[in-house]
């Protein structure tokens, strides 16, 4: 009689494994799906990262140009300072000259 109740025991014991392993087999099917649709994923993001490196390169190839243009402007703007700066010594100075005048004659 104890061996017929083990016996009993072992079947429910298998069938409930029996169960729970078909729930672990759907679980983990649907986790490979998961990791399959990662996958794609990042093979997308990575042809994405790809053909943002591919646009930078021929973005460096424009800025280029552009930043000499910027450097020659730079250069010019810094020749004009130079050369207006006496000019504008000279205009503060007869303004304050004329501002002496316009005072002394208010006084």
């Amino acid at each position: 009689m104890n061996a017929d109740v083990t016996v009993e025991q072992l079947e429910d014991v298998l069938g409930g494994l029996g169960g729970t392993l078909t729930d672990l087999n759907d679980s983990l099917s649907n986790l490979n799906s998961a990791v399959d649709r990662l996958d794609n994923g990042l093979d997308h993001f990575e042809a994405t990262l790809s053909r943002i490196d591919d646009l930078m390169g021929r973005l460096v190839t424009l800025v280029a140009p552009v930043e000499a243009i910027v450097e020659r402007i730079d250069y010019m703007v810094g020749v004009g300072e130079t050369v207006m700066s006496p000019l504008s010594v000279t205009e503060h100075a007869v303004r304050n000259a004329f501002n002496a005048l316009r005072n002394r004659a208010t006084r």
